[in-house]
């Protein structure tokens, strides 16, 4: 159970990003037909992963998966609009950029609703705090993106060509060390947290409804919680009685 709620509560954001990652790789290899037919099975598949190992989550990434269609569909219209346009090469990166900036300047206005409709269960403001820190990630890796590919077409050389794909080529290997650096993270975090104390949280009727660290169940004086404890009674002859309560 504690096992559970630690791999729920410590997701890997990375994972909501997988249908516009293959986008943006199937994209630069073969164009707009194929990243569509690559990164909509990839998010099928990406989707089932979920649903099956972390169910709680399902919800979260169903709606990321509208901001998957809105990245790829706009970036779809520009394309088709302005097909000749000196940015047309990055359409994606722009799109993905201007939302994941919009999402991370509402931030607290998104943590603040998400707490509202989240429940003990399952914590989300660990998985919130990792998404924020690996959207700033991400918004960083494609801004420097977007930034050098101006510049270089901005230029007119001989090798200019050779040096935008290059560019593009180096961004997404920045994208999948990104992935790969956020997946050992939250798999060294989960593994610390499990060697660490926690304590199971009961509502009236002792059920369990969620877990907390003991350290911020003893010194968080806003919030109290309550525990399941067995009182231990002896009795005459080595006999004892346990009695489950809480407290």
């Amino acid at each position: 159970m504690l096992k559970k709620l630690i791999r729920e509560s410590f997701f890997n954001p990375a994972l909501h990003f997988i249908p516009v990652f293959v986008f943006l790789f199937a994209e630069e290899a073969s164009g707009l037909g194929a990243a569509w037919m690559m990164s909509l099975p990839a998010a099928v598949v990406a989707g089932a992963y979920i649903r099956i190992l972390y169910r709680p989550i399902i919800h979260w990434y169903i709606l990321s998966l509208g901001f998957y269609f809105l990245i790829t569909l706009t970036s779809t219209v520009l394309s088709q609009q302005f097909p000749t346009g000196i940015l047309q090469p990055v359409y994606t990166e722009i799109t993905m950029l201007t939302v994941l900036m919009v999402l991370f300047f509402i931030r607290k206005h998104i943590q603040v609703w998400v707490t509202s409709v989240t429940t003990k269960k399952l914590s989300m403001m660990n998985n919130l705090s990792e998404m924020i820190r690996f959207t700033q990630l991400l918004i960083l890796l494609t801004a420097m993106y977007v930034l050098l590919y101006v510049v270089v077409s901005g230029y007119d050389f001989e090798q200019q060509a050779q040096a935008i794909r290059f560019l593009h080529q180096l961004f997404i290997v920045g994208l999948f060390l990104l992935g790969m650096y956020q997946t050992v993270r939250v798999f060294a975090i989960r593994n610390q947290l499990m060697k660490e104390e926690w304590w199971p949280i009961v509502n009236q009727h002792g059920k369990e409804i969620g877990s907390i660290h003991y350290h911020n169940s003893l010194w968080i004086e806003r919030q109290k919680f309550t525990h399941p404890v067995v009182r231990v009674i002896v009795m005459e002859g080595n006999k004892i009685l346990l009695h489950q309560n809480t407290y």
